[in-house]
């Protein structure tokens, strides 16, 4: 049986995988770490490498997930780490907000009750005050990420 020409020396291994990239290998290293660390378990964190480089993106809720994220690739074996990850805290309603609104709407039903008003009047209420409370959280987080990026 004659073999095709680029097998030359012989027949093939076809157990053999072929070569690996470094930089591929690398930030599937980093990954599989990130993956298993406690502090970085549950982020959605990115890891690109390049020429040894790691560069880590994603957003995270503390500056120690961060901190973690950026140990655990140089102990993953990266020559230097870019750690573009971004610390967003506290997105969202507050519970204290939340149980105001459940509050209001308890209130706001019973009242709809008593007086006979149609319950999508006070659907609307409630979508509205939550919508309010949403923007509100969105400004006051916008204002501190402007205030801590001022210089001085």
């Amino acid at each position: 049986m004659l073999y095709p020409l680029p097998f030359d020396e012989g027949r093939p291994d076809e157990t053999a995988a072929p070569p690996i990239d470094p930089d591929y290998r690398l930030a599937a290293e980093v990954y599989a770490r990130l993956l298993v660390d406690d502090l970085t378990r549950s982020a959605r964190i990115g890891v690109q490498a390049q020429a040894g480089v790691v560069l880590l993106r994603g957003r995270v809720r503390a500056e120690e997930v961060r901190a973690a994220a950026g140990r655990v690739a140089v102990e993953g074996g990266a020559r230097d780490v870019l750690n573009d990850i971004e610390v967003r805290r506290g997105r969202g309603l507050r519970w204290p907000n939340l149980v105001v609104l459940f509050v209001v709407g308890a209130y706001a039903s019973l009242v709809a009750g008593i007086l006979g008003v149609n319950a999508g009047w006070i659907a609307l209420a409630l979508i509205c005050a939550l919508a309010a409370q949403l923007l509100q959280n969105r400004y006051r987080d916008a204002a501190r990420r402007a205030r801590d990026q001022r210089p001085g």
